[in-house]
């Protein structure tokens, strides 16, 4: 992932470079001191797979801010997914989350919101377009500045953005084919916390390869992996399990390997 660091930086001492990184956001918005009087700590880690844009930040004592005119811009409109961490607290609209370990978060760009961090605290992000997302707008306005923490699908949104995240260096091909499934997940966890079952589960079939990848990952220490025990943990046969990998280019037996 691409590295951004700031680290015990005073607000006087050259503040704007981290404005400059939120500046260059795929959602921009303004960023610097909650309290001028304390440094701030920033590490920010960007990784895309096409469209979506994937995040991993530490920070302390940190304020990030949409404006009313950022808002208002031309760009396309994106939804934000921020799993916390740790404290974070996220306003938008009338909607104001503190968020804690295991909150997710939507937000979106076509408002303004603010971010802010009185303490150390880490979260990932997962920007998407909305146009893809294929989601009604008023579904995710919804949605928008509530904990899904406690959905469905949230734990398997997490797994997947972490799996993402330590997957080696890929080509631009390899990594825009990972986009698509990964935008399914994402609607069919959506569908899913409003209670939309008919939405979610089109998108859930087809992003079977992506939730075996979580499974392994989540359990490669574990001694009795076995492609029969994780078609079973699916409800699938061992042949058709080879045959998703497969699609999606992955040898399941060296990945394993290669990975525990």
């Amino acid at each position: 992932m691409e590295e951004f660091s700031l680290q015990n930086l005073r607000s006087s001492e050259r503040s704007d470079l981290l404005d400059e990184v939120a500046q260059g956001s795929s959602v921009p918005f303004h960023a610097g001191a909650l309290d001028r009087s304390r440094p701030i700590e920033f590490l920010h880690r960007t990784r895309r797979f096409r469209d979506i844009e994937l995040t991993r930040t530490t920070f302390n004592n940190y304020r990030g801010e949409r404006t009313t005119t950022q808002a208002r811009d031309l760009s396309a409109p994106r939804l934000v997914l921020a799993f916390s961490e740790g404290r974070v607290d996220i306003e938008q609209g009338d909607g104001q989350v503190r968020c804690a370990a295991r909150s997710v978060v939507p937000f979106w760009s076509l408002s303004p919101w603010k971010v802010t961090v009185p303490e150390r605290s880490s979260f990932w992000g997962f920007s998407i377009p909305m146009d893809e997302l294929g989601l009604p707008h008023l579904l995710l306005r919804d949605l928008v500045s509530k904990d899904l923490g406690l959905s469905p699908l949230a734990p398997l949104l997490s797994r997947h953005m972490t799996s993402l995240a330590a997957l080696p260096a890929l080509n631009a091909e390899s990594e825009s084919a990972l986009a698509a499934p990964s935008m399914d997940i994402v609607r069919a966890a959506l569908a899913l916390a409003v209670g939309d079952e008919f939405l979610s589960r089109e998108p859930l079939g087809r992003t079977l390869g992506l939730r075996v990848m979580a499974f392994v990952r989540a359990h490669l220490t574990e001694s009795n992996l076995t492609a029969e025990r994780i078609a079973a943990h699916f409800g699938i046969s061992r042949r058709y399990l080879f045959t998703i990998m497969h699609e999606l280019g992955i040898p399941l037996h060296e990945w394993i390997r290669e990975n525990g």
